[in-house]
């Protein structure tokens, strides 16, 4: 959510966060503002994604968050859907994951390597990991099962999608940031400093990873 005010959640070069700054600061006071308002639930910080998912589909809730690998869930609760890829302030802007597999210099025997990465993505094996987990990339050798409806997003849709930062160490700062969250929506902190606490641990743990 906070690719829409143009903040990031890390700086450019990985060195530190970006917790703290006004357009992370920013976006806390939103979510709070959504808590305090009761737009999401009291007990938001209690809840795990299949929780959220069955509120939605049993019509107790009006949108919630997710990927589009759950689309065919949705349709077999018989839930007519629709999606807005990102909310809207300065700009739009959404995160997304960006994996790539690849092949590092400590592999003793590439040929075994690069076959057994040829095999992994080849149309017969990416049709069935699409089967557990439905999104892009999706291979011209196998059988698209998409939801065409997503297609906009890569299509038309591309400038606002954001890669998840690659930042080592970055783990253990996610964790400073989801805590204190945790503890603004509990009542415990403000916005402002529960995003200096979560900037200062997060910090900490990335220095600590170098």
């Amino acid at each position: 959510m906070v690719a829409p005010v143009r903040g990031s959640l890390f700086a450019e070069d990985g060195s530190k966060t970006a917790f703290d700054t006004p357009e992370a600061i920013e976006t806390a006071t939103f979510i709070k503002q959504l808590h305090d308002e009761e737009i999401l639930p009291k007990d938001t910080t209690g809840l795990v994604m299949d929780q959220s998912f069955k509120q939605f589909t049993d019509g107790k809730a009006a949108m919630m968050i997710d990927t589009e690998q759950d689309a065919p869930r949705i349709d077999k609760a018989g839930v007519k859907w629709g999606y807005v890829t990102s909310l809207k302030k300065r700009q739009q802007g959404t995160m997304i994951a960006a994996d790539a597999l690849v092949m590092t210099k400590r592999c003793k025997v590439q040929k075994t390597c690069y076959d057994l990465m040829t095999f992994v993505e080849s149309g017969k094996q990416m049709t069935k990991l699409h089967k557990q987990a439905n999104f892009p990339p999706i291979g011209k050798d196998e059988k698209n099962t998409y939801a065409a409806a997503f297609r906009p997003i890569y299509a038309t849709q591309r400038d606002i999608l954001k890669p998840l930062p690659v930042v080592s160490n970055s783990t253990p700062a996610y964790d400073a940031l989801y805590k204190n969250l945790q503890q603004m929506l509990n009542g415990q902190k403000m916005p402002e400093q529960a995003m200096k606490d979560a900037a200062a641990e997060g910090n900490k743990q990335l220095g600590e990873g170098k």
